[in-house]
């Protein structure tokens, strides 16, 4: 088996020549690297580009292509799915440490495309701060949200070094989070499911999510990929079939009519949800806090405590400021 240099922050697309998805029987038509760094096609590479000298040795036994690609920008994702997945042909995509908000767009393409088969995504690195400070949260289409807050931290990789506030335990615990999340915003029934061989790949339009463990880093813990199996439903993309509804009936075909993909953090998520998902996240590290300092005080202190925090809730009712019905329990 030969091997290849994948870039960081690579997305891989496989093509079956067969719609027989068996495993012992799939036969690949092409691979196909996704990368904003790869050179344009008939545009000179400059120093920036990815040199692709490695993957166009005539001897490989599946054909390697590159495309030029930001899976950040809608238009760039809209384009790939429609360049390789118009047609529904069976695919599988692979993400190859995708950093950041990265890995969510990897989702998305995952979810649009009913065609994609299997999904294998090694998440990388958290994302940055300010997405937290903006009390932003991220989704999906399926309709899974979570705070910004839960995963996203202060400081970056420097020449193999983190450089930043967030301590090893901060990125380790959110680490495990921001994976457990991505899970669940994978979609992994689709209807229609099934296609030619759609009973070995799961059969009914129902699939199967799962987080795996497999030590690549001896002195780091990114070792988490999330891999999805699903049949395989020869449809198009669901951004294609919104546009062709948008474009008018004559446009649409006879493509039926499903929800837009998400096409931003937020997942279309409303201004009263975000704002719940966010307060809801708040009190809950809140409560995670409190429960901490308890178990640090005595008997006597605990009771102290409750006593000041009573004092308080009655003078904030006294100023007219509400409150809540009662004031909550210390432990």
């Amino acid at each position: 088996c030969r091997r290849t240099r994948f870039a960081k922050n690579s997305v891989v697309f496989t093509r079956p020549t067969s719609s027989r998805l068996s495993t012992d029987a799939v036969q690949v038509e092409r691979i196909v690297l996704v990368d904003k760094a790869w050179a344009r096609h008939g545009v000179e590479r400059r120093p920036h580009h990815i040199d692709p000298a490695h993957i166009s040795d005539p001897g490989w036994p599946i054909r390697l292509s590159t495309s030029h690609a930001d899976l950040k920008t809608p238009s760039d994702r809209r384009s790939l799915l429609r360049a390789f997945l118009s047609r529904g042909c069976p695919a599988m995509l692979l993400g190859v440490h995708l950093c950041g908000t990265l890995s969510l767009r990897a989702v998305d393409l995952f979810n649009d495309s009913p065609s994609f088969f299997f999904l294998g995504l090694k998440p990388c690195c958290l994302p940055p701060a300010f997405f937290a400070q903006r009390g932003d949260v991220f989704g999906s289409a399926n309709g899974h949200c979570f705070a910004a807050k839960a995963v996203a931290v202060a400081g970056k990789w420097q020449r193999g070094k983190w450089v930043g506030g967030a301590s090893r335990q901060e990125l380790q615990r959110k680490f495990a989070v921001w994976v457990d999340n991505l899970s669940r915003c994978v979609e992994c029934d689709v209807e229609g499911g099934g296609g030619e061989g759609g009973e070995e790949a799961g059969g009914a339009g129902r699939g199967v999510v799962a987080v795996e463990q497999h030590r690549v880093q001896s002195l780091w813990f990114l070792n988490d990929f999330i891999f999805c199996s699903r049949p395989w439903a020869a449809l198009a993309p669901r951004s294609a079939t919104s546009a062709a509804h948008a474009a008018g009936p004559e446009a649409s075909g006879t493509l039926a009519a499903v929800p837009a993909p998400n096409r931003s953090n937020g997942a279309g998520v409303s201004e009263a949800r975000r704002a719940a998902v966010v307060a809801n996240f708040d009190e809950a590290r809140r409560e995670a806090k409190r429960a901490r300092r308890a178990g640090r005080r005595g008997d006597a202190e605990r009771a102290a405590a409750e006593r000041r925090r009573a004092a308080r809730f009655v003078a904030t009712l006294r100023r007219g400021g509400g409150g809540p019905p009662t004031p909550p329990p210390l432990s």
